[in-house]
């Protein structure tokens, strides 16, 4: 995959650029696991958003590398990668991305007894 693959995927997916999470599963021998909790958006104390929004954050960086070759690195070893995000903050919904991804962390945690493969921490 290259980068402006990914930037075309996610452009037709309509990923909004706006403050939240993402989740990413990988679809492996008919099994689909979450391997990763993201989020895209920080909240400053003055109420605004600093960094990126989903599409932004999906099509940036991720252990070092362009999110396109990180990808494409672990699509050799599944059969696909499929993508969930969630607005987590507009006029109506005032979750902090932070927070909704500690959520989805700690309930992954309760369930399995460790994180999804891809976060090294929270």
């Amino acid at each position: 995959m290259k980068g402006k693959e990914l930037k075309k995927v996610v452009k037709k997916s309509r990923v909004p650029n706006m403050p939240g999470i993402y989740l990413i599963f990988e679809k492996k021998n008919g099994k689909s696991n979450l391997v990763y909790v993201g989020r895209a958006g920080t909240l400053m104390n003055n109420g605004e958003f600093k960094r990126q929004g989903l599409n932004e954050r999906i099509t940036n960086r991720q252990s070092g590398l362009p999110r396109f070759k990180f990808f494409g690195h672990h699509l050799k070893r599944c059969d696909a990668l499929n993508f969930r995000w969630f607005v987590t903050f507009t006029d109506y919904i005032r979750v902090i991305p932070s927070k909704a991804e500690c959520d989805i962390m700690q309930a992954y945690f309760n369930e399995h007894g460790f994180l999804p493969k891809w976060n090294s921490s929270i």
